[in-house]
């Protein structure tokens, strides 16, 4: 999922008052396992 979509959806989560903070948090762990699954893709491509 993008930044963008991911902007989306939290935005249209407002009635139950997610923080700024949390938002904040939920986008990075997404960025951040996006990092990490493409880490992985590229061990799983020099291992075969």
């Amino acid at each position: 999922m993008e930044r963008e979509q991911l902007t989306e959806l939290i935005q249209k989560e407002l009635k139950y008052n997610i923080s700024e903070d949390a938002k904040t948090s939920v986008i990075a762990t997404v960025d951040f396992l996006k990092d990490e699954i493409l880490t992985l893709k590229d061990i799983l491509n020099e291992l075969n």
